[in-house]
């Protein structure tokens, strides 16, 4: 398109624009942002103070939507506006995250769709107000401060980025001087107890500036601190927390320092896969190898086993699957055996540990066996599916939950589409008698028994 705009004469690019905007609005407005920043700027706030002043309250269902305005706005200012006029480009960013102190107490974002809005248009500050400053516009501005001003009403989460990414904007003197300021706020907070005052919690706001600003800086050691000026000892959570950015930065040897004992059980494995990361870091294979054979033994499942298979000798690959066939009889956990088996290309066995463990199928963990289901059919191991669809659907009924009922339906007609092709059930119910305990036991739930005779 760009070629075939080039060999167009001026004229009659005009002259097509000239129509085009006559039968468009919404192409004269953008003529309009081209041509005249300040008519752009004019009209991009109107956008922002509508949002603004509507009290009209936001449902899940319209979060999108608003979401989806935010994001034109912000696009609109970054094409329209930063290029010709970076500083009204900052100011109309500005206005447009300083939403979050109206737009969250009216509107419900569970998705976080809003929130990721509000971020992005932090990001597009520190780029509008970084071009401001390489022309030398608001020469006289003290950016770090208004830094610091604009975090200090990050009062719904949104404004991290202002921080997070603020090498965008700031130099590293001018980064390091701002997280010193928030350290002084965090320590004076830490004062205040004594003299009973404010509440210790308060020291969290500036604590976690100072982290957002260490991950601008890709510095470890200042995150570090950051924790650790309000808890010197720090919990196995902080503990994770402090040696993944040495990971991320980089830093085996001080990672290291945080991960050299076991964690509680439902921490441990974060901190094998963080030992993982440090010992390829430092080339350390035969340790790498030590903690994805731990991690494989802890949970053993399509994922470990790749894990650990992709840095075993070859030589080893073969006993390894040997041993992974044989322990998937004993896995307590029989969907994340089976699927494991699928992957290996055992169907028989994936099958056989499906019909002799069904009771165990956990039908509310969709995810996993609705892809256990579609291996288990493109493998033709019919038996093993029904058992698999009969848990989905066992748990949707027992649960009453009519928002998946069109699924347990579609469910339904599957077992019934597939009943003809198996002729042992292995000791399991044939489909008939099946469908007739189901009625047995969920009979009133007319809406849906409904859907299936809708279909």
């Amino acid at each position: 398109m760009r070629t075939k705009l080039a060999a167009a004469s001026k004229d009659d690019l005009v002259r097509l624009i000239e129509r085009l905007a006559a039968d468009s609005a919404e192409v004269s407005a953008r003529l309009d942002y081209l041509t005249d920043p300040d008519a752009a700027a004019k009209a991009l706030q109107g956008r922002i103070r509508s949002i603004r002043s509507n009290k009209r309250f936001v449902s899940y269902s319209e979060a999108r939507e608003v979401a989806a305005e935010l994001g034109i706005i912000a696009a609109d200012i970054r094409a329209d506006v930063l290029p010709k006029e970076p500083l009204k480009a900052a100011a109309l960013a500005e206005k447009l995250f300083s939403l979050d102190d109206v737009i969250f107490n009216r509107a419900d974002d569970s998705d976080g769709l809003i929130g990721d809005e509000l971020r992005a248009a932090c990001v597009l500050w520190l780029d509008a107000t970084a071009a401001a400053r390489k022309v030398n516009a608001g020469a006289d501005a003290d950016w770090a401060a208004a830094l610091y001003d604009l975090y200090q009403a990050n009062d719904y989460g949104v404004r991290e980025p202002l921080l997070e990414e603020a090498h965008r904007l700031l130099h590293e003197d001018e980064l390091r001087a701002l997280a010193a300021r928030f350290e002084r706020d965090a320590r004076a907070v830490l004062e205040r107890p004594k003299h009973g005052n404010r509440e210790f919690h308060d020291v969290f706001a500036p604590s976690s500036a100072m982290g957002l600003i260490a991950r601008a800086l890709r510095d470890p050691v200042l995150h570090e601190r950051s924790i650790r000026i309000h808890s010197p000892d720090p919990n196995e959570l902080q503990a994770i927390d402090i040696a993944s950015h040495y990971v991320e930065c980089g830093d085996a040897a001080g990672a290291l320092r945080w991960l050299g004992h076991p964690f509680a059980p439902n921490n441990e494995y974060q901190r094998l896969e963080l030992l993982d990361s440090a010992y390829a870091l430092l080339g350390d294979r035969a340790r790498q190898l030590d903690i994805r054979r731990e991690q494989y033994r802890r949970a053993p499942g399509i994922h470990t086993y790749r894990a650990l298979e992709e840095i075993l000798a070859p030589s080893e690959r073969s006993a390894l699957r040997a041993r992974a066939c044989q322990d998937a009889k004993s896995n307590p956990h029989v969907a994340t055996a089976a699927e494991l088996l699928f992957a290996l290309e055992e169907p028989l066995l994936a099958e056989q540990l499906i019909i002799d463990h069904a009771s165990e199928l956990d039908g509310r963990n969709y995810v996993l066996l609705t892809s256990l289901v579609e291996a288990a059919t493109a493998n033709r191991r019919w038996l093993g599916a029904t058992i698999i669809w009969r848990a989905l659907l066992d748990a949707i009924l027992t649960r009453g939950y009519a928002r998946a009922y069109a699924h347990a339906a579609r469910y339904l007609r599957e077992l019934r589409a597939t009943a003809p092709q198996i002729e042992d059930f292995h000791g399991h119910p044939t489909h008939a008698d099946y469908e007739r305990s189901l009625r047995m036991a969920h009979g009133r739930k007319t809406s849906f028994w409904q859907r299936l005779s809708d279909a």
